[in-house]
């Protein structure tokens, strides 16, 4: 047999193969046949085209897509009809050729698209073109079919239990709330979605089966997101994906005490999988986090169908493999800033040693893992202004920017993975004393907070919580510290020596640990010249300094360098949280009270939108008795949105608008120097 000779393809055209049946030890034969893909443009036009094509793939080619690892190649081949006494073959990879033996039938032929065989992947022009139609491809699937690979581990195990809990389960992705099928009868069956598990609850088996590598790999993001229908399986075993998804949410819960660093990723992974949000871009570096592909450049074309897209509609890359990997990913950068006339993408970025060569430190590493989750606190530290950039040939940003302070000192105690998946409370909560120590050892840190006036050790618990409090959320959030149970850590330094008086707020202190803990992993502590408090970058250094971009929602921690060309020029070393500064401070001053901060979760997106509210009254005064700072406050009667107590962020302008400022302008530079603010031009490079 002689190798096979790909034909070319015509427009939207893609091969589809045609699964012979036989037996499972059977040699393994296909035939290859061209078709066309119907187009699709709008949202009416996708609807119309979708009843239209509903008709033509049952008729003229009604296909299952394979969504599976790749594996390992070797001698495994797959032979290939010709319609006439020849006949040719293709080299595949071990796991693909499980995944055709588990799915051939004896009877019946299968028509199928896998990617290994229907695209001619030594051709670099074919396979750019051909991911930009693999949106259409599993969209007008029948049914996708997600090989996870053979039996093994106790799979079978596994894969029962789930399909037993995904049917008494429902999660909810916008509020994250597990709550009881129709189908849960039982009391324990109901318990299911409280996270109480029975005792016989095969956790080896299923952390087995969620350690496969389908779930590192990078393109079965969007495989399994544009499925219409799609089914999971295991060896012989199978579960409809939608009852997949719903369980593993439920399931993970009860592994939490199996995650090491590695499955801290796994989890993440699959909540990136399960949900049915498309990713903002600016999130894409943390949704990759713990994922695997051959060709790096895939980090981003493998997940164009799973992000956002850009504001006309178009995907945010047209794929190109004869571009460089860092030519991808500066491509991708600009398009960010152009489309959003915002550097928020730059808060994505991480001055590490393992870059990309030839990567401006502006443009985000995407084939590496984030040493901390982006920053997703309440916040608008640029207000409203929009970016105000200009780039060069020589691959050098030019933004505007207020400084707000240079690095004094950065606290030595590094909080890792480990510190939140392992460790006790008692052990977090040492360490956080540990942290403080830096304003306890140095004096000119007294008294109260310069940024806003509360008392100093006030403004270090909010910081270690980046300013986000379980209370400020609409619904709040259980398993984030509420303001009362942040005040309790005050108490916790003078109480050691006491540990029996430390039961009555140990619950409140547990939840407040482990809310800082999450906050801080990756993190360090650090206070500026200026007496300002803040969280950022493991790599920063003291006279780094900080900076508030136009258009960017993220205060930066940038480096000066010694190079000069039309501005100072800088190295992005990451995103910080700086407390007091987090809501257009540095552009309109501070937040007068009673304003306060409320987050309510957007349901269509799954993300938190930021308000301003006057029905909190929060105040941090010193109480008599003690001494201790403490915070009085008062609940809202009423946190739905359209309140007459939000104050939108609109309204936040008012501060600038007795400058006769027209609020219908864009906040330029110009505009704002002004009114008084420092904005300077600076050279990223």
């Amino acid at each position: 047999m002689s190798r096979y000779q790909y034909q070319p393809l015509l427009g939207r055209q893609i091969r589809l193969l045609t699964l012979r049946a036989g037996s499972f030890p059977d040699k393994l034969h296909i035939s290859i046949h061209h078709v066309d893909l119907p187009v699709q443009h709008s949202r009416l036009e996708q609807h119309l085209a979708e009843r239209e094509t509903s008709a033509i793939t049952t008729a003229k080619f009604k296909y299952q897509a394979l969504s599976y690892c790749w594996g390992t190649p070797g001698d495994w081949v797959v032979s290939i009809d010709g319609g006439s006494d020849d006949t040719s073959f293709i080299k595949i990879t071990d796991n693909l050729d499980s995944a055709l033996r588990h799915l051939r039938t004896k009877k019946y032929a299968k028509i199928l698209w896998v990617d290994a065989i229907c695209i001619n992947q030594a051709d670099l022009d074919e396979r750019g073109h051909q991911v930009q139609l693999m949106r259409d491809v599993y969209q007008l699937a029948a049914r996708v079919i997600i090989w996870l690979g053979p039996e093994k581990d106790d799979s079978a195990a596994a894969m029962r239990y789930i399909g037993f809990v995904g049917t008494r389960v429902e999660f909810d992705w916008s509020t994250l709330v597990l709550k009881p099928t129709n189908r849960a009868h039982t009391e324990d069956e109901k318990a299911l979605s409280a996270g109480v598990f029975p005792s016989d609850i095969p956790l080896q088996a299923l952390w087995a089966l969620m350690q496969r590598s389908w779930f590192e790999r990078v393109w079965i993001r969007q495989e399994a997101h544009l499925a219409k229908r799609a089914v999971v399986y295991c060896g012989p075993a199978t579960i409809d994906w939608h009852v997949f998804r719903h369980a593993t949410m439920c399931i993970m819960r009860a592994m939490a005490t199996f995650l090491s660093s590695s499955g801290l990723h796994h989890a993440n992974i699959l909540r990136e999988i399960t949900s049915p949000f498309k990713i903002p871009v600016i999130n894409l570096r943390d949704a990759l986090a713990g994922t695997q592909c051959s060709n790096l450049r895939d980090k981003v074309y493998g997940m164009l169908a799973v992000l956002r897209p850009r504001g006309d509609g178009r995907d945010w890359a047209v794929p190109d493999y004869r571009l460089s990997i860092a030519e991808v990913y500066t491509e991708l950068a600009k398009q960010c800033i152009y489309d959003y006339h915002s550097i928020g993408i730059l808060a994505s970025c991480e001055l590490e040693m393992t870059r990309l060569k030839d990567l401006p430190s502006w443009v985000p590493d995407w084939s590496t893992k984030p040493t901390a989750p982006l920053l997703e606190c309440p916040k608008l530290p640029a207000g409203f202004t929009l970016a105000d950039t200009k780039f060069s040939s020589d691959g050098v940003l030019s933004i505007a920017s207020v400084a707000n302070g240079v690095v004094h000192q950065v606290c030595s105690v590094d909080w890792t993975e480990s510190d939140w998946l392992r460790a006790t409370t008692l052990d977090i909560l040492k360490k956080l004393v540990k942290t403080a120590s830096i304003i306890s050892d140095n004096d000119w840190l007294r008294g109260s907070y310069n940024a806003d006036g509360v008392p100093i050790e006030m403004a270090f618990i909010r910081t270690m919580l980046c300013g986000d409090f379980g209370d400020m959320r609409s619904p709040p959030q259980a398993d984030m510290a509420s303001r009362k149970q942040a005040l309790s850590f005050l108490k916790f330094a003078k109480m050691l020596r006491h540990p029996d008086a430390l039961n009555a707020i140990w619950d409140d202190l547990t939840v407040y640990a482990r809310t800082a803990s999450r906050m801080c992993m990756g993190r360090r502590f650090f206070v500026t010249k200026e007496g300002h408090f803040g969280l950022g970058p493991q790599v920063m250094n003291s006279d780094d300094q900080i900076f508030f971009p136009l258009g960017c929602n993220y205060p930066l921690v940038l480096r000066p360098t010694d190079e000069y060309g039309k501005y100072r020029r800088y190295r992005v070393v990451g995103a910080c949280y700086l407390d007091g500064f987090m809501f257009g401070e540095v552009f309109y001053g501070q937040i007068p009270r009673p304003w306060e901060i409320k987050c309510i979760a957007d349901k269509s997106t799954g993300e938190s939108i930021t308000v301003f509210c006057k029905d909190i009254e929060m105040s941090c005064v010193v109480d008599e008795s003690t001494g201790e700072p403490k915070i009085i406050f008062i609940d809202p009667p009423d946190t739905s949105r359209t309140h007459p107590g939000f104050w939108t962020m609109e309204e936040r302008f008012s501060m600038i608008r007795k400058l006769g400022i027209n609020m219908e302008e864009q906040l330029t530079p110009e505009i704002l120097r002004s009114c008084g603010v420092n904005v300077e031009w600076i050279d990223l490079i």
